[in-house]
C-alpha cells in the first residue's frame, strides 16, 4: 500500500514512519532539508514542499492508498481538500478537543467539525493524549530533563490531570487504523491519569534524584511561567503552563488497537533509557 504522510519529522514519526515503512510504500512530506532527511532515514520517500502550498504535493497525496496526517489538527482540513472521498484519511488530533475545561478546546472542537463535513467518509481521528517514549517528544522529556540537573525535587501539588500515552502505543495505533474505509474517532490515553506530583515522583526515583517535602503549588508555577511567556515564549514555558490543565481522557484507546496501554511506570523506564541514549535527556 502506498501512503502520504505528513509530520515525518515529527517526535511521533520517530516511531510511526518505520514502522508503515516495514510493510508499505511511505511518501512523506518535509518542508526543509533537515526534515527531509529525518525522514529519508526513518524510511520514506520525501517530497518537498509546505502543507500550505498544496501544488507541491497534491498529486502525491491523491496517487496514494491511504493518507496519515500527523502535522496535527491545525492543518487536517488542508490535507482532506486534497484527497478523495473514498480515500482513507487517518488524522492525529488532540484529546484537548473532548474537554470543555482546556483552552483550546472550543477551536479543536471547530476544527474537527469542519473536518467531518470535508471529509464525510473514509475517516479515522485519533486523539493522544500527552505522548511520550519518543527521543524528541516535548513535555515529558523536557520534565526528565529539569529533573536530571537538580539534586532534589520538591513535592508538587495540584494542577490538571494528566494521561500520557506511550508514543509506541500511539503508533500501534495508527498502524491497525490506516487503511480504514469507515469513520471512526477515538481518544487515546494511558491506563490512568495522574498529577504532575506523581509524575515528578516517578521520574526522580528513575532518575536518583530526591523528592524533598517541600509543597510547590502548581498553578502558582503555571502563573508565573504565563508571565515568563509575555517576555520570551518557549516550548519549555508551553509545557510547563498546559500542566495546569486537564488532558485525561474517559475512554483511553478507544479499543483501537487489541493490547492494554503500557503502564505509566513501564513506559516511563523505557522512555528515560530512549532519552539517555539518545543525548536527549
Amino acid at each position: 500500500m502506498r501512503i502520504f504522510l505528513t509530520g515525518a519529522s515529527s517526535p511521533l514519526g520517530e516511531l510511526v514512519v518505520p514502522r508503515l515503512a516495514a510493510t508499505h510504500d511511505v511518501v512523506a512530506l518535509a518542508r526543509s532539508s533537515r526534515a527531509a532527511e529525518l525522514a529519508e532515514r526513518r524510511g520514506a520517500r520525501v517530497v518537498l514542499g509546505s502543507i500550505e502550498e498544496p501544488s507541491s504535493w497534491g498529486d502525491d497525496a491523491r496517487q496514494a492508498d491511504a493518507v496519515v496526517h500527523l502535522a496535527g489538527m491545525r492543518f487536517a482540513e488542508a490535507v482532506a481538500a486534497h484527497v478523495g472521498d473514498l480515500q482513507p484519511l487517518t488524522v492525529i488530533g488532540s484529546a484537548s478537543a473532548r474537554n470543555p475545561a482546556h483552552p483550546l478546546s472550543s477551536a479543536l472542537r471547530l476544527t474537527e467539525e469542519a473536518l467531518r463535513v470535508r471529509k464525510p467518509r473514509a475517516l479515522v481521528v485519533l486523539r493522544p493524549t500527552m505522548i511520550y517514549g519518543a527521543t524528541g517528544d516535548k513535555t515529558m522529556r523536557l520534565l526528565a530533563r529539569a529533573i536530571a540537573r537538580v539534586p532534589a525535587v520538591p513535592r508538587f501539588i495540584g494542577g490538571g490531570r494528566v494521561q500520557p500515552v506511550f508514543a509506541d502505543d500511539v503508533a500501534d495505533a495508527i498502524f491497525a487504523t490506516v487503511g480504514h474505509t469507515g469513520r471512526l474517532e477515538a481518544d487515546l490515553g494511558g491506563p490512568a491519569a495522574v498529577r504532575l506530583g506523581e509524575l515528578v515522583f516517578e521520574l526522580a526515583r528513575l532518575l536518583d534524584r530526591r523528592v524533598i517535602p517541600i509543597p510547590v503549588p502548581v498553578l502558582a508555577l503555571t502563573r508565573l511561567s504565563a508571565i515568563a511567556s509575555r517576555i520570551q515564549t518557549s516550548r519549555g514555558l508551553h509545557a510547563l503552563d498546559m500542566l495546569r490543565h486537564d488532558r485525561a481522557v474517559t475512554t483511553p484507546d478507544g479499543g483501537v488497537v487489541e493490547h492494554t496501554p503500557i503502564p505509566l511506570r513501564d513506559g516511563l523506564t523505557i522512555a528515560v533509557g530512549r532519552y539517555r541514549a539518545a543525548g536527549t535527556l
